[in-house]
């Protein structure tokens, strides 16, 4: 596979919306102390979100006036290792104790664990939607395994053994591509059962991917290369023909390690571990600003127009858009 250098363009891109108060470092945008790393953050609707560190908990964050607090503190037996959000009443965290956690709001809109799933051996990875009633889950026991609700419970339908995976990919339509040993895997429902259909073994494939999102009708994936100082992105337009043949990704190399990728309306932002974010757009892209964050950035997530970053430091800030915090009086800036 010939690598593809991402273009430098020389025409700023289009701003707008709460990255405007970002870039423009607008003082004094809310911050939230968590205390320790910020892995996952994941949006639950327009006005909540959930973010979880390196301890055992999950931190409902739900939207009071023009601030956020905290709704509620779930607490698990061991760190959390992945999380997914099926609906806003309802999530799913995988955790190093083995098991998967069921979480489902209740009356006033706290959240409270409905089911414990025990299937797993060893830890769970990765947790990937399938359809509004199935789930696919990965761990470090060599399985997949599918999750399908009935009535108010979900089950276990199917086990795929002997599969190491920490990164699931789903197009929500009964299919989904497993990331393993420089290979992608496709497996599609027939009947009952999930089939192997097809396979792509290229060394430019990774283990596993550090971010991965839908842009653009397409599907980018990035990953930290044997350079420290290096990522390369994967880019789909599809991951697979009808035939049932995977594609291979075009590769479109980064100077810097990227920490997470994020779709601001149709540009692609590029956080790195540099504190820089670079916008993406087609095959060009342009450093927009350095040391953008106090700490490198982690994780980032947009409700309506807010904002919202979680940084290794353990803080998570929120920047609000100049249109919204002018309402309040606040001028260009929360």
């Amino acid at each position: 596979m010939n690598p593809t250098l991402i273009r430098f363009s020389p025409t700023p891109p289009k701003i707008t919306g709460p990255l405007q108060n970002l870039l423009a470092k607008k003082p004094p945008y809310k911050e939230l102390k968590t205390g320790s790393t910020i892995q996952f953050l994941k949006k639950l609707d327009e006005h909540s979100f959930l973010s979880t560190g390196s301890e055992k908990t999950i931190t409902v964050w739900r939207q009071f006036g023009y601030t956020f607090q905290i709704q509620t503190v779930l607490n698990q037996p061991k760190p959390i290792t992945t999380l997914l959000v099926l609906d806003s009443n309802t999530f799913i965290s995988g955790s190093k104790d083995k098991t998967i956690r069921v979480w489902e709001r209740q009356q006033y809109g706290a959240f409270q664990e409905k089911q414990c799933l025990e299937s797993h051996m060893d830890e769970v990875r990765c947790l990937e939607q399938i359809d509004a009633t199935t789930f696919i889950s990965s761990g470090d026991d060599h399985t997949i395994r599918i999750w399908e609700k009935n009535l108010e419970h979900w089950e276990q339908k199917h086990c795929i053994v002997d599969h190491f995976c920490h990164t699931i990919i789903s197009n929500k339509d009964t299919a989904f591509v497993s990331v393993n040993n420089n290979t992608l895997n496709l497996f599609k429902k027939e009947g009952c059962d999930w089939i192997l259909k097809s396979r792509l073994t290229d060394d430019n494939i990774p283990p596993q991917f550090d971010s991965f999102i839908s842009y653009n009708n397409l599907m980018i994936g990035s990953y930290s290369t044997a350079n420290e100082n290096n990522s390369n992105l994967l880019i789909w337009n599809n991951l697979y023909t009808s035939s049932n043949e995977l594609i291979q990704p075009r590769t479109l190399l980064e100077h810097y390690t990227i920490t997470h990728l994020h779709a601001f309306d149709s540009n692609l932002a590029l956080f790195t571990s540099e504190k820089d974010i670079y916008l993406k757009s087609t095959n060009n892209a342009q450093k927009i600003e350095e040391n953008i964050t106090p700490s490198p950035v982690t994780q980032v997530i947009s409700l309506e127009n807010t904002l919202i970053l979680g940084l290794t430091d353990g803080t998570i800030q929120i920047i609000h858009a100049p249109e919204r915090a002018a309402k309040k009086g606040y001028g260009t800036f929360l």
